[in-house]
């Protein structure tokens, strides 16, 4: 039985979603995952999931799957999973599915979601609200965000090569910016992201809102004029995956 799973997790203290060589075993959260899968398998299991996660970023509504060996049902599964992993990582749903479902390639579009505080310094969130602590022209950074809306080539707006991925247009369907009080809250949603392209959207609108970029420097970024790339790939620690749809 094919299932899938959608959980959030903590990424503060993790090397990412993804297994990497050369890391302490289980200090992804991949690695935890499958142990906990694994178990309940009774057989060596590794799911599958809608993507990677950086270091220190935040899931709300990460997906995977997997097959389901011992057919648990699932309001039981999803309770022995959560009792096999740690507190930081949680699983919120779990449905069983159709054969030819897959986690990634049958996703429509991600939504993220990105937070910044630009009042004080506030000690004790600082593992999930980036602490900018600078003034930002709201409404400057609103007119930027309109340029971003739609179909683009990304090249300047992310850290994949382009030997790993020749072709790098995207489609932006949604970039709101919500402005409560102190925080900015930068919702993006798209069809497909590049490696760090959220992170350097949201740094490029932060230059902007900062007086450090121009609309014009966005202009020529978006054309991948002068081969440049987007100046700052703001910090992990302020991004959530919000939600995968289907």
């Amino acid at each position: 039985m094919l299932v899938k799973v959608t959980v959030k997790y903590d990424g503060s203290h993790y090397f990412g979603w993804q297994t990497q060589n050369g890391k302490r075993k289980f200090k992804t959260i991949a690695a935890v995952v499958n142990k906990a899968v694994s178990t309940i398998n009774k057989r060596s299991t590794e799911v599958v999931a809608s993507g990677r996660t950086d270091r220190g970023v935040h899931a709300l509504g990460q997906v995977f799957h997997f097959e389901n060996d011992y057919l648990i049902p699932t309001v039981r599964l999803k309770n022995a999973l959560n009792n096999a992993l740690p507190d930081d990582i949680e699983v919120i749903d779990i449905i069983e599915v159709k054969d030819d479902f897959h986690a990634r390639f049958s996703a429509k579009s991600k939504e993220y979601h990105y937070y910044l505080n630009t009042g004080e310094y506030d000690l004790f969130k600082k593992d999930y609200i980036t602490q900018y602590n600078k003034h930002l022209d709201y409404e400057l950074m609103l007119e930027a965000s309109k340029l971003l809306i739609g179909t683009h080539d990304f090249t300047s707006f992310n850290a994949t090569s382009e030997l790993e991925k020749s072709n790098q247009i995207r489609t932006i369907t949604k970039l709101n910016i919500i402005k409560k009080a102190d925080l900015f809250i930068f919702e993006i949603e798209g069809n497909s992201f590049l490696r760090h392209m959220v992170r350097m959207l949201v740094g490029m609108l932060v230059y902007i809102g900062a007086q450090k970029y121009d609309i014009e420097d966005l202009k020529k970024l978006l054309n991948n004029e002068e081969s440049l790339l987007a100046p700052f790939n703001i910090e992990p620690n302020g991004l959530y995956l919000y939600k995968v749809n289907y």
